[in-house]
Parts: structure tokens; sequence; C-alpha cells
């Protein structure tokens, strides 16, 4: 079935392709209870609809091109038989969504600690209905977000986390959700559910992939729950085809005395729409925001951020940077909101952007949002272009303009890479970023 979402009949055809999905079994063995939640979602999203320029949080980014596009929907994705050169370590624990199902000859989940589960998410909702339904959609909040309603409504495919508490793995677990080249656009659901238990510690690389000319619509949302005192570093890496539209939403809820490093790492996409949504809902929680963003010609990267200090005594750390080349386009709009109760937080937001075209764009706000009477808040944003004494530095020391560049370029970018613990995804997101400023194509290395 595809549906032409031009017209109001295209958001009213969603909810036909649910019942449609229904009836064909597609979601047999999940619980009746799910099945009004997807309902649920499906109305909140033929209330509300498609996000849209009118609404301040969408005013520079438009989804008329996605909108007017014909797509294929989930049940008529293709099975992955093939090689893909996605980066994994040999004996690494991974499993592997190819064209919206598991890919079981590329996936590797054997070999498991006790206390690590790493599954199906549609499998865990069937075998495990009443404790996956305890973590599903707590974080994703689908009724005033129309994108997680669509997603909550139709999603067939995804991967759950479960870490026990005080086990630490930090292997790292590997999400790789891939969509290759087909002769029709697709739209795709990737849905991530991870959990934390108390005192665990988890390393995660949760990986969007495109191959070929491939065209598509991966409608995203990941949940991240952690547990008193958990620890976890998540990546996100997006190296999405240019033809693609990529609208992700990463929701996460800390408790007390948890902590979250999150690196969101976009290097390709036609147009890449990132809502991400902290909440420190436990005194002593903290959270790392670290975003690297490239833009070359025709890339549209737009970057919504939120942390919310729900309670006393936490702290949260943001810095996103982003280099754009062409006519590439970029958008930061971090928001900090810190409640009446959250008295004696930190917080420090950041965002630089260094701009190698005079033809790149960038809009950059960031966003102190302060109810309480004893914190400490800073936040601040640049846009330039490379500093000239500095490349001139360089040159003095026998290094041509070129590689001085390049040099100066990379130490930019690696403020944010070498916040990440893992010494093996650091290493390879450095290689990429470095094959992007060399003009080399990204996707699915």
């Amino acid at each position: 079935m595809t549906v032409t979402t031009n017209k109001s009949s295209g958001i009213k055809a969603y909810g036909r392709h649910l019942d449609r999905l229904q009836k064909k079994g597609v979601f047999a063995g999940q619980p009746e209870e799910y099945a009004d939640v997807r309902h649920a979602a499906m109305a909140a999203f033929t209330k509300h609809g498609f996000p849209h320029r009118k609404q301040e949080e969408w005013r520079n980014t438009s989804l008329a091109a996605l909108q007017e596009t014909e797509y294929l929907l989930p049940e008529a994705g293709e099975h992955f038989t093939g090689k893909t050169p996605f980066y994994h370590w040999a004996d690494g624990t991974r499993i592997v969504i190819a064209n919206g199902r598991v890919a079981a000859g590329l996936s590797n989940l054997e070999g498991l600690p006790r206390g690590v589960r790493v599954e199906s998410l549609a499998d865990a909702l069937s075998s495990q209905p009443e404790r996956t339904l305890n973590y599903l959609s707590k974080a994703a909040n689908y009724a005033s977000r129309p994108l997680i309603a669509l997603n909550t409504a139709l999603w067939s495919a995804g991967v759950f986390v479960e870490i026990s508490a005080g086990v630490t793995f930090t292997g790292p677990i590997q999400i790789i959700y891939l969509q290759t080249s087909i002769d029709q656009p697709v739209l795709s659901l990737p849905r991530t559910l991870v959990v934390a238990g108390e005192n665990s510690q988890v390393t995660i690389l949760e990986q969007h992939m495109g191959q070929g000319e491939a065209t598509y619509w991966a409608d995203s949302v990941t949940e991240i729950l952690l547990d008193r005192n958990a620890s976890m570093d998540y990546i996100l890496l997006q190296q999405e085809t240019p033809g693609s539209f990529q609208t992700h939403a990463l929701q996460a809820e800390l408790t007390g005395d948890s902590s979250l490093s999150l690196h969101t790492v976009t290097l390709g996409g036609g147009l890449v729409r990132n809502d991400t949504s902290v909440r420190l809902a436990g005194e002593g929680a903290e959270a790392y925001l670290g975003g690297l963003y490239l833009a070359g010609s025709g890339a549209h990267v737009d970057n919504h951020t939120k942390i919310e200090h729900a309670v006393p005594n936490t702290s949260s750390r943001e810095v996103y940077k982003g280099i754009l080349d062409g006519h590439g386009h970029g958008i930061f709009n971090g928001l900090v909101v810190v409640q009446p109760e959250a008295q004696q937080i930190n917080a420090d937001q950041r965002n630089n952007n260094l701009m190698l075209s005079d033809d790149a764009l960038v809009h950059s706000n960031p966003q102190l949002e302060i109810y309480a009477d004893d914190v400490k808040c800073s936040h601040g944003s640049t846009v330039g272009r490379v500093d000239d004494e500095s490349l001139f530095y360089l040159r003095t020391r026998g290094i041509d303009e070129e590689s001085a560049l390049r040099l100066m370029i990379n130490g930019y970018a690696g403020e944010v890479t070498s916040r990440i613990g893992h010494e093996g995804i650091r290493e390879h997101l450095d290689q990429l970023a470095q094959s992007w400023i060399d003009g080399e194509d990204t996707a699915s290395e």
C-alpha cells in the first residue's frame, strides 16, 4: 500500500493502513493493551497532522517535500540478503534491522553476558508484554508530538535493550538500521527502547544508514530510561543518503544519581530533523549532550534539544558544533528549562558553527527558561569562518594551506568526539568526519 500525503486524505490513509496491518496479522501476539495505544497514537497524529512552518519550532524547516512524496509503507519492505560495509567489531554484539526487518545473518547476539538483553522489540512485546509495557512509550510522549505518534501507531520493527541492575557491559552494543535502494520511496519506522537498571553501565551505538541512491523517510523514535546510579554512553550516528528524510525523536529520562553521555553525529541526509529531550528527574542526575553536524550542499540539518531540570541538585552540559559547506543549512535550537523546585542546579549550553562557504546558512538559538533562583546557568553561540591568524601560524611552521585547514577542522570537530569513551567508536567517527571534510561519501561506511 502507498500513501501520498499532499492532501488531507493522505493523513487519514495512515489510519486505514493501521487497520490493514492489524488485519494482516503484522502485530499478531502483541497485547490488546498496546493495540489501544496504537489507535490512540494514530488519533493524535490524525488530529495534529504534520508539523508546519507556522509553528515556532518548525519555522526554519519545511516538510512540504516529504508530504508530496508517495511512500511504500512498512509491510511491503524487501528482505535484505546482501552484504553491507557497516562498521562493526568481528565478535561484537549487534542487531541489524534492514529494510524494516531483523537481518539475522548480519546480527550477532551470541554470548551475551547474564543480565544483558538485546532483541527485537516486537518479540519482547509479544513474549514479555507486561515487562515491556512498563517501559514502552514512558519517555516518548505521543499525545502532542505527531511524528512520535505516527511511529507509535505503525512501527513493526525495532530493538529492545535492557541492562539489569549492577551489570557493566561496554562492548559496545551496536544497533543498526539500514535502508537499501528499491524502486520506490519507502517509509521506515525504527523504534528503539533502552533501559538501564540500577548501578548498571553500558555503551551503545545506534547507527542509521542508507545505501546507494535510496530514497526514504525514516521516522525514528528512541527511548532511554536510566534507573538510579546507572551510567550510559550513547552514540547516535546518522549516515543517510542525500535523497532521504530523517525525523528522529530521542527522549530520555534520568533518575537519581544517573549519568547520560549522549553524542549525536550527523554525517549525511537530505533533510535531518533531530528532536532530543532529556529530563533530569532525580537528584544527582547529570547529562552531557554532544552534537556534531556536517552539512554540505543540499543538506538541511535541524537539531532541536531540550534539557529539563525537574528536581534540585542536577547538572547538564551541552556542546553542539556544526561545520557547513556549499549551500548547507544548519539549525540549532537548544532549550534548557529549570523548574521552580530545581534549586542548586548547574547548566551550561554552547553552540558553535564553522562556515566553510559564503553560501552556507545557519540559525542558532540557545535558550534558557529559569524558574528557580539558586542556579548556575550559562549559554552561548558563535558563527564564524576559519581563523586566519591560526591558519597563518600553521603555515609558518611549514604546513601547506590545505593540510593546515584540515588540521584546524579536525581539532574543531574533535572537541565533540573526544568525549566518547569507547576508543574504537571515537576513532571511527574521527575517520568518517575526515572523509566528509575530504569530500568523500560517508554513507554506509
